[in-house]
């Protein structure tokens, strides 16, 4: 399983003992193509060292370095079988020839031969355990084998200068000790790997790793829930109008501070490494303290699934998701909505992840909220042109089919793309993005498209902290002139968002929320700006 999921490049070092000039007792003509062979061989001549040292091979037959150095430059030459046949003449030449057996294990390595190869790589630890990658090599094929307790001894035992061995050691330790039952002591190896080299494949192997063994420990307690509350301000929860030149269809209970709750419960019905499927309800109840009428209430049931792969050295996650949400305001129906989502999830490397998702929206209100405002507004006994028009309307019974223009029922189509440069566990990233969203209402007054920009980050502090910033940009452009006011309605959305938490415990948190929303738009009744204060606490388990 794990050579399946683990297919990684082995990285040997060649050790190569070369011989000087000055080291040859005999400077006769027999040892000038040997001379001749070790220096191309030192300028990367490969080809042209072998022509040396088959021609030295001539003149000193009984010489086992001869061989050695022919299979060496056959490895450089990424010909591992005839480098395995150079190295095997050295062995039976002289047969405590260590660096021919080192090089013969880590050459039959390369063609999964390994227990030929621990045969050859055991030679050498007998007589010198502190040969460099030898620990690793060993560990690597007994491995293979499926002899975990022998591969962890001996990658624990191992030592190496080498960065890259060094994190292939520690890899394969975490992946030992996993397959042995030692969930714990594997996770901390795995940590390791991705403090040590944060930058290396195999550092994005372990923190997939991570995530699987929390998927698996997930699944022993199948059922997951949290419960959040909170208590905030909201400057303007009517979205009364920010021009001036409005000002007076203002009342004086436009702001409010507001209790929040939520509680969310997730059951898995199936788990595995490659995929799981779980089903899960949320439900939240917000309530105003002088605009009680706003109430809100929301309940949502979703199924949700997850399938992940591999293409050659990306990661990928498919994530669908359907939902049925249902809205309350003032304990009454609001809107029901049926949402379908498709998020693409890929990481190009350990420190980018990009996801394309298309979202698509049924939504269905229940009542029609903006008929209601209306006629609020006219009630004011204001002359303006917006109560003479109502007024009209009224007088020809033509009212309803006014308000049918305000039919907000649509069905939304969304597809964005978002971009995380992130560190490997995530403490840290920053996004970009980009969504695309049509909406195609029944009334031809909320018909509309939008582009959506947006930048966000996150930022782990000291004591358990967390910073979150986010920005989002939103133009939309409605497609029909609006029957109510005669104009075409275009918008633009600005959406300020900054959070800090800190962990109280590992199930629970603390945090404080600011969001700021600004809304300008060409019809001036629908242009608007809040701010909302929030701070709460979460608890999970």
């Amino acid at each position: 399983m794990a050579k399946h999921l683990l297919s990684i490049v082995l990285y040997i070092l060649i050790t190569i003992i070369l011989i000087q000039p000055t080291a040859i007792s005999q400077k006769s003509s027999e040892y000038e193509s040997l001379i001749k062979g070790i220096e191309d061989f030192k300028g990367g001549n490969y080809q042209e060292a072998l022509e040396g040292f088959f021609s030295a091979a001539k003149k000193l037959p009984n010489d086992s370095d001869i061989p050695y150095y022919i299979g060496l430059a056959y490895l450089q030459l990424d010909n591992n079988k005839k480098a395995i046949a150079f190295f095997k003449n050295a062995v039976d030449m002289k047969p405590e020839h260590f660096d021919a057996h080192f090089q013969l294990g880590a050459a039959l390595i390369q063609q999964d031969l390994y227990d030929e190869a621990i045969k050859h790589l055991e030679v050498v630890w007998e007589k010198e355990p502190n040969r460099e990658d030898l620990g690793y090599l060993l560990g690597f094929a007994h491995y293979q084998l499926a002899k975990y307790k022998k591969s962890l001894a001996f990658l624990k035992a191992g030592a190496t200068s080498d960065k890259t061995i060094e994190s292939l050691t520690l890899y394969y330790s975490g992946l030992s000790e996993q397959r042995l039952g030692l969930t714990k002591e594997a996770r901390l190896m795995f940590k390791e790997v991705i403090t040590s080299n944060p930058t290396s494949t195999v550092a994005s192997l372990s923190h997939k790793f991570i995530e699987t063994q929390e998927i698996e420990e997930s699944s022993e307690k199948r059922l997951n829930f949290s419960f959040t509350a909170r208590a905030g301000y909201d400057d303007n929860v009517l979205l009364f109008p920010h021009n001036k030149k409005l000002d007076f269809l203002k009342q004086s209970k436009q702001s409010s501070a507001f209790q929040y709750a939520s509680f969310s419960a997730s059951y898995m019905l199936y788990t595995k490494p490659e995929g799981q499927l779980s089903a899960s309800y949320s439900g939240n109840q917000t309530v105003y303290d002088s605009i009680r009428h706003l109430d809100a209430q929301t309940h949502t049931a979703s199924l949700e699934g997850l399938y992940r792969g591999h293409l050659g050295s990306t990661n990928w996650e498919i994530r669908p998701d359907i939902s049925f949400n249902y809205f309350l305001q003032n304990y009454n129906s609001y809107l029901s909505r049926y949402s379908f989502r498709m998020p693409f999830l890929f990481s190009e490397s350990a420190r980018n992840t990009s996801i394309v998702e298309y979202d698509f929206h049924v939504k269905d209100y229940k009542s029609n909220p903006r008929s209601r405002d209306i006629l609020s507004i006219t009630s004011s006994g204001i002359d303006d042109p917006l109560s003479e028009f109502v007024e009209k309307r009224t007088a020809t019974n033509d009212l309803s089919a006014t308000f049918h223009e305000e039919d907000r029922d649509a069905r939304i189509h969304e597809l964005g793309f978002t971009h995380f440069f992130h560190t490997i566990d995530w403490k840290h990233y920053f996004k970009i993005g980009y969504t695309r969203e049509i909406a195609n209402a029944n009334g031809k007054n909320w018909d509309y498209w939008s582009n959506r920009l947006f930048a966000g980050m996150q930022a782990s502090l000291p004591l358990n902290m967390k910073f979150r910033g986010d920005y989002i940009w939103q133009k939309y452009r409605y497609r029909n002139t609006n029957t109510l006011y005669s104009s075409r309605r275009n918008e633009m959305d600005r959406l300020y968002y900054g959070s800090l938490s800190k962990d109280i415990t590992k199930n629970t948190n603390v945090f404080f929320e600011f969001t700021r929303k600004r809304n300008t738009s060409r019809i001036l009744v629908y242009e608007y700006e809040k701010n909302i204060y929030s701070f709460g606490i979460t608890f999970k388990h």
